[in-house]
C-alpha cells in the first residue's frame, strides 16, 4: 500500500494506492505501507472480522509499516487525520 505524495492536500482528494486489496493467508497476507507523503498519518482499522486483530500505527514520511493478517474477513481502515477521503478495505481470504 502506498500513501502518495501530496496526500495531505485536501484539494487533491488522493487516497491510498490501491484503495482496496485482497490477500490470501499464507500467500501474501503481510501488507507493507509506504508513506511517500511528507507528513505523518495515523492509520487504524475501523472494522475487522470476529477473531481478527485491529491495527493502528503512525505512518512517518519515507518509512514503512507492516501488518500481517491471520484471520479471514474484511478489514476497513482510514487515516485518523483524514477520515473522509483517506480510507480503504482489505479483504483477507483463507
Amino acid at each position: 500500500m502506498i500513501i502518495p505524495p501530496g496526500i495531505q492536500d485536501l484539494a487533491n482528494k488522493l487516497s491510498f494506492e490501491p484503495i482496496n486489496i485482497t490477500v490470501v493467508i499464507g500467500v501474501n497476507n503481510t501488507i507493507v505501507w509506504l508513506n511517500n507523503d511528507n507528513e505523518e498519518h495515523i492509520l487504524e482499522s475501523t472494522s475487522w472480522p470476529s477473531g481478527g486483530t485491529p491495527f493502528q500505527f503512525y505512518s512517518l514520511p519515507g518509512k514503512t509499516n507492516v501488518v500481517t493478517f491471520t484471520t479471514a474477513g474484511t478489514y476497513t481502515y482510514f487515516c485518523e487525520w483524514h477520515p473522509i477521503w483517506m480510507d480503504g478495505t482489505i479483504n483477507v481470504k483463507a
